[in-house]
C-alpha cells in the first residue's frame, strides 16, 4: 500500500473520490468526519482525518483513522423494517389484507421477489397458500386447495422446526421447486411460523437470483415471524366469525384472548370465558352493561375520540392499549384489537379481542431502563473516543512544540501540558474500562515531592493568575519532607492531590495563603487561612474537610 493513493487502494479508482474528506482537511487545514459506503470494501465506514503541520505551520499530511460501521447500520435497519412490519400487521387482523405493504417492507432486507405465507394442517402433511405478493407475472398456484408437503422445503420445516434455504432450485425435481424455476425463482428461504408450540405455517421468500438468501436473514425473520402467527391466527379466526355464529362461539370460547361482542349502544352482547377470567366478572355481570363502565377515566377518554373519529369518517387504528378495572377496583393494561361488523340484519356491532399485558408493560419497562443504561454507556464511549482525539492532537502538536522552543520557562509550560494531557488520556482510559473486568492495575513507585511539585505546576494558572485576576491573591507555600517512595499510579496520584488543591482554592474566595506540606509519617496536608465561613464538616477524618485550633485556618488530610 505504501507509496499508492488512497483512491486506487481502498476504492479502486484512478481518480480521488467526489467530495474526498483527506482533500478537504489539506485544503483547510481543519478535522473533518463523516461517513462513507465503499464498494469495493463492501462496507459503510466511519471516518475522522486530522491535519498534521510542519514547524511553519502548514500542512503537510494528514492522519486518516477509520472504523467499519457495516453491521451497525445493518442493526439499524433491520430494527427499522422490524418495528414497521409489527405495525402493518397491527392495523389489520388479515395478514392477506396487508401482505403487500409487509412484502414491502421486508424486501429493504432480504431485497426478495416474491413472498409467500403457507398454511400447514396439524399433520404436516398438506399445505395450502394464505397470502401471495411478487414483483412479477405469473401463474400461481391456486389459494385454499390442498398440496401435498411430501418432499418439499416445506416438510423438512415442520419436521426439524428450522428455517430452510435452497440455494439454487434448479437441483430439485419436486413440483413446488420446478415450478418456481419455471417463474424464474433460482433461491428460496423457508422460515417457520409456530403457534402454541406448533408450526402452523411457513412464511417464504424466492429470489431470481442464485444462493440470495442465507443464514444471517434468520434473526429478522425471527423478530417477525411470532406477530405473523398471531396475526395469521386472528385472520382465520375472523374467517371464522364471518362463516357462522355458531362456529364462532367454538372457536372464541377457546381463545386464549378475551373476545367480547359490543352494540352500538357500547353495550356487551357476548363475552367469552378468558374475557370474563380478565375482567374478574362473571359472564352474566357483563351481559348488557356499558363496557365503559370498566374503564378508567383516561380511558373513557379515548374511547370517545375513537368513537367520534369513526362516526366523521376517519380511518381509526384497530388496535390500541387501554386499562380495565376489574372486579375489586384493580387497574390493568390491556391490548385491545376491535372491529366493527355489520349482521345479517343490519344490525353493527364491534368484535373486540382483549390481551392482559399488564406483566408485558412491566417486563418493557424494564428493558426500556437496562437500553437506557446500555445507552448511556455507549454514550461514555463515544465521548471518552472523542477525549482521546482531541487529547491525542494537543499531545502531538506539544511534542512537536517541545522540540522548536529553546525558552526554558515556555518549555516548563509546555512539559506542564504535555504531563497534564497524559493524566487526561489515563482518565478517559479509566472510564472506558469502568465497565469491563480487568486484572489488577500494576503499580509503581513513586516520588510524592515530584508529583506535588507537577501538581503546582498544573494548579498555577487557577491559584496565580485566576486568583489575581480577580484581585484576591493566593500565596503558594511548599513544605516538602524526606520522604520514601510510595507504589502507587502517577496519574491518578496527581489527581487526586490536584482535585485537593482545587477545592482548597474553592474555599478561599477571597484569597489567602495555601500550603502543600509532605510529612515523613507519610500524611500529604494541604492547608490555608481564609475568611471564616459556615457550615464546616463535622468529622475531622482522614480526607475530611475540618477547622483547625486556629479560626481562620482549614487543613485537609490524606492518609496514605
Amino acid at each position: 500500500m505504501i507509496g499508492k493513493t488512497c483512491y486506487e487502494m481502498l476504492h479502486h479508482q484512478a481518480i480521488p473520490c467526489e467530495g474526498c474528506y483527506v482533500t478537504e482537511t489539506l485544503n483547510k487545514g481543519k478535522p473533518v468526519s463523516g461517513q462513507r459506503e465503499s464498494e469495493y470494501l463492501k462496507g459503510v465506514f466511519q471516518y475522522y482525518t486530522y491535519p498534521v503541520y510542519d514547524t511553519s505551520g502548514k500542512v503537510v499530511a494528514t492522519v486518516d483513522l477509520a472504523r467499519e460501521i457495516t453491521e451497525e447500520k445493518r442493526l439499524e435497519k433491520e430494527k427499522e423494517v422490524v418495528n414497521q412490519v409489527n405495525k402493518v400487521l397491527a392495523s389489520s387482523l388479515d395478514v392477506r389484507e396487508v401482505i403487500k405493504a409487509v412484502h414491502a417492507e421486508l424486501k429493504k432486507i432480504l431485497s426478495s421477489n416474491r413472498m409467500t405465507v403457507t398454511l400447514i394442517d396439524e399433520e404436516g402433511k398438506s399445505f395450502q397458500y394464505f397470502a401471495l405478493e411478487k414483483d412479477y407475472g405469473a401463474e400461481e398456484l391456486s389459494m385454499g386447495i390442498l398440496y401435498p408437503t411430501e418432499g418439499t422445503s416445506f416438510k423438512r420445516v415442520v419436521e426439524t422446526g428450522l428455517p430452510m434455504v435452497v440455494s439454487d432450485t434448479a437441483e430439485y425435481d419436486t413440483f413446488l421447486d420446478q415450478k418456481l424455476l419455471k417463474e424464474g425463482i433460482r433461491s428460496s428461504l423457508v422460515y417457520p411460523l409456530e403457534y402454541k408450540g406448533r408450526i402452523i405455517g411457513t412464511l417464504n421468500f424466492g429470489s431470481k437470483e442464485l444462493s440470495h438468501f442465507s443464514e444471517k436473514h434468520f434473526d429478522v425473520l425471527s423478530q417477525i415471524a411470532p406477530g405473523m402467527a398471531i396475526s395469521i391466527q386472528n385472520g382465520l379466526l375472523l374467517d371464522e366469525i364471518k362463516g357462522s355464529e355458531e362456529k364462532y362461539r367454538t372457536l372464541v370460547e377457546g381463545a386464549l384472548d378475551g373476545v367480547a361482542v359490543v352494540g352500538n349502544d357500547y353495550r356487551f352482547k357476548y363475552v367469552n370465558q378468558r374475557g370474563s377470567e380478565i375482567t374478574g366478572y362473571q359472564r352474566e355481570e357483563l351481559i348488557g352493561k356499558d363496557f365503559r363502565n370498566f374503564m378508567d377515566e383516561e380511558s373513557k377518554k379515548l374511547v370517545s375520540e375513537r368513537y367520534l373519529r369513526r362516526q366523521r369518517g376517519e380511518k381509526v387504528p384497530p388496535r390500541y392499549e387501554t386499562k380495565i378495572i376489574r372486579k375489586g377496583g384493580q387497574a390493568i393494561d390491556v391490548d385491545m384489537s376491535s372491529t366493527v361488523m355489520k349482521d345479517s340484519k343490519g344490525n353493527i356491532f364491534t368484535v373486540s379481542f382483549i390481551r392482559d399485558i399488564t406483566d408485558k408493560k412491566k417486563m418493557e419497562e424494564q428493558l426500556l431502563q437496562n437500553e437506557k443504561l446500555r445507552a448511556l454507556g455507549e454514550m461514555a464511549s463515544g465521548v471518552a473516543h472523542d477525549f482521546n482525539n482531541a487529547l491525542a492532537a494537543i499531545l502531538g502538536n506539544t511534542q512537536l512544540l517541545l522540540y522548536s522552543v529553546q525558552e526554558e520557562e515556555m518549555r516548563e509550560s509546555l512539559k506542564t501540558i504535555e504531563k497534564v494531557a497524559k493524566d487526561s488520556a489515563q482518565t478517559v482510559k479509566r472510564l472506558q474500562e469502568f465497565t469491563r473486568k480487568r486484572a489488577r492495575q500494576e503499580l509503581f513507585k513513586l516520588d510524592i515531592n515530584s508529583i506535588i511539585r507537577d501538581v503546582v505546576e498544573i494548579t498555577k494558572p487557577k491559584w496565580k493568575d485566576e486568583a489575581q485576576g480577580k484581585g484576591f491573591p493566593i500565596e503558594m507555600a511548599l513544605h516538602l519532607g524526606d520522604v520514601p517512595n510510595v507504589a502507587g499510579n502517577a496519574s491518578e496520584m496527581r489527581e487526586v492531590i490536584t482535585n485537593i488543591t482545587f477545592n482548597a482554592i474553592e474555599a478561599m474566595p477571597r484569597g489567602g495563603r495555601l500550603r502543600l506540606i509532605l510529612l515523613r509519617k507519610g500524611i500529604a496536608s494541604v492547608s490555608g487561612s481564609l475568611i471564616p465561613a459556615s457550615g464546616w464538616m463535622k468529622r475531622p477524618e482522614r480526607g475530611f474537610l475540618s477547622p483547625s485550633s486556629r479560626p481562620n485556618l482549614f487543613r485537609i488530610r490524606v492518609s496514605d
